[in-house]
């Protein structure tokens, strides 16, 4: 503890000044402008604020005189000022960035932020009644985000026209900045209107792992919903197996919550089952995936009517021809026509049998069988045994009338 003794004038409150001498005026009025007031101070035994207000009371400034404005740095101004940062305008005319901004505003100039801000269609989320909104809202779900009321939207190089078409809907005036290392294309704007339309579907701040399933949304207007999800957050690829090609679908989530939604929904509205939710290795995230003719399905569903999605993530052609080909014929089909033609004496019944063997695939099938065999004078059939629900063996004899077959089953079958 620092001790004052009683009657110091620290004490009492009263501070010792003396006045200022002419010698000391003299060194101010020398030194100020273009030495330090810390210096200054020094030299005259005062405290640098006590140069200040004595330079202050001589009439002294250190800031130059303000230059004006002529007409062609005017024009200038208003010509750069809603394309060109502030700072590289002051550059360019020789004047301090404050200087360009309070021009700027006695002139009622708007900087490009704020014009692009005022070309935000903010209420674009209020109302999702179009396939189109569904669509730029499901893209947002996947790879957009909401923080503060700033919201931005991103895709890799190869979807840069995809970027655009979004951003040309929601925020026309935007920049897109592409990464210098690997091209990735985004903008951002802030408008708390449309962050506060995004959040009543579910796209909030840090939204990847609670994102929901957007059940208030028109049932109509779903599918595009997930179309634009898959198309930020999905992939279609294809398989070799078995030397034949076929197409895989995948979506992926942050939340198993919303999956498991988009599961049930998909299988409601097209009977495919997806597989079951699996979690990426190494990451927070979970995927659920379809192959073979589901993912077929769940591809020409998404894409029809509405003209939306990315070509690339389609099923590629070569892959799509093998499941629009018209399906081969049933077994039973070739069987039944085959005892069609054979007539009565046409077809052993060991042909027949090794015909049934072949195609013996489900019951409906050789219930058919069955029906164009009793259908011909002269045929029998009996089921001789039943292995399982979807596997059975019939033996077809032929047996003219008047005369029973060599080959048939003995009587006490």
């Amino acid at each position: 503890m620092n001790w004052v003794r009683w009657g110091d004038p620290l004490a009492t409150g009263h501070i010792r000044r003396r006045r200022w001498t002419d010698p000391e005026d003299e060194a101010i009025r020398n030194l100020y402008g273009t030495a330090a007031a810390s210096m200054i101070a020094e030299r005259v035994g005062r405290t640098e604020n006590a140069v200040w207000l004595r330079a202050k009371k001589l009439g002294l400034d250190k800031r130059p005189e303000v230059t004006p404005w002529s007409d062609a740095e005017l024009a200038e101004l208003r010509r750069c000022y809603d394309t060109e940062p502030p700072a590289d305008i002051a550059a360019r005319l020789r004047r301090t960035p404050s200087s360009v901004y309070q021009q700027a505003r006695v002139l009622g100039l708007l900087t490009r932020k704020t014009l692009i801000g005022q070309s935000a269609v903010a209420d674009y989320f209020d109302r999702i009644d179009t396939a189109e909104k569904a669509y730029v809202l499901g893209l947002i779900a996947a790879d957009g985000n909401v923080y503060k009321g700033r919201v931005q939207f991103g895709l890799q190089a190869e979807d840069a026209d995809l970027v655009a078409w979004v951003r040309d809907r929601i925020f026309p005036d935007a920049v897109i900045y592409v990464a210098r290392k690997d091209g990735f294309r985004s903008f951002a704007m802030t408008s708390h209107k449309m962050a506060a339309g995004l959040t009543q579907w579910g796209i909030v701040p840090r939204k990847s792992r609670i994102l929901d399933w957007p059940v208030a949304l028109p049932n109509s207007m779903m599918r595009p919903f997930l179309l634009g999800y898959f198309d930020g957050d999905g992939s279609m690829f294809v398989i070799h197996k078995r030397g034949r090609l076929y197409p895989g679908w995948n979506i992926s989530s942050g939340s198993p919550e919303f999956l498991i939604q988009a599961k049930e929904y998909i299988r409601k509205s097209t009977g495919v089952v997806l597989q079951k939710i699996q979690r990426r290795k190494a990451a927070s995230l979970y995927q659920v995936s379809k192959t073979g003719r589901g993912a077929y399905v769940l591809d020409q569903w998404l894409h029809e009517d509405h003209g939306l999605g990315l070509a690339r993530k389609r099923v590629p052609g070569h892959v799509v021809a093998h499941y629009e080909e018209p399906p081969p014929p049933l077994a039973a089909d070739v069987l039944a026509a085959k005892v069609r033609a054979a007539g009565h004496s046409g077809l052993t019944r060991k042909e027949i049998s090794v015909g049934v063997f072949h195609c013996n695939r489900t019951k409906t099938e050789l219930d058919a069988i069955v029906a164009e065999v009793l259908s011909l004078p002269g045929y029998q059939v009996e089921r001789r045994r039943t292995v399982g629900e979807r596997s059975a063996t019939f033996l077809y004899y032929d047996e003219p009338p008047g005369r029973r077959s060599v080959s048939g089953p003995r009587r006490d079958q």
